[in-house]
């Protein structure tokens, strides 16, 4: 049976996140969501993103997913071992922070989420967020 994200769970964390810019006076934000195999499966944009911030989710949401960590792991790797991501042979992916895989009680990968709209790193923090959010839900 292939285990994967939940529709209700995407709509769930949606609402999770969009509820920040409000609680914090920020900027709207976009949200990407994919299966375990980086098909993209939910996205959603607060009115006022810039146009690009759904692609730019959907693209750290494609990478968590391909690479099975986050992006900013994947930056901190490139970094350290001195590699370009063309290296990985795998079109699409980024190390811009703010993707995140999303694991299931077993351990095993059902998708993975992409924010974008804020900093790189507190788009991270709010991948992170989300994907805790789901964890405890």
């Amino acid at each position: 049976m292939v285990r994967r994200i939940s529709f209700e769970q995407c709509r769930a964390v949606s609402e999770f996140l969009f509820r920040k810019p409000a609680e914090e006076n920020r900027k709207p934000l976009a949200i990407a969501i994919t299966d375990q195999a980086a098909n993209l499966i939910y996205v959603a944009h607060m009115d006022g993103i810039h146009t690009r911030g759904g692609s730019i989710a959907s693209a750290k949401a494609f990478t968590a997913a391909r690479m099975h960590r986050t992006t900013k792991n994947l930056l901190e790797y490139c970094k350290a071992n001195n590699m370009e991501l063309g290296m990985f042979a795998c079109p699409g992916v980024t190390a811009m922070p703010g993707g995140t895989p999303i694991y299931d009680s077993d351990g095993e990968l059902i998708g993975a989420i992409g924010i974008s709209g804020w900093s790189a790193d507190e788009d991270q923090m709010l991948a992170d967020a989300c994907v805790a959010f789901l964890s405890s839900n």
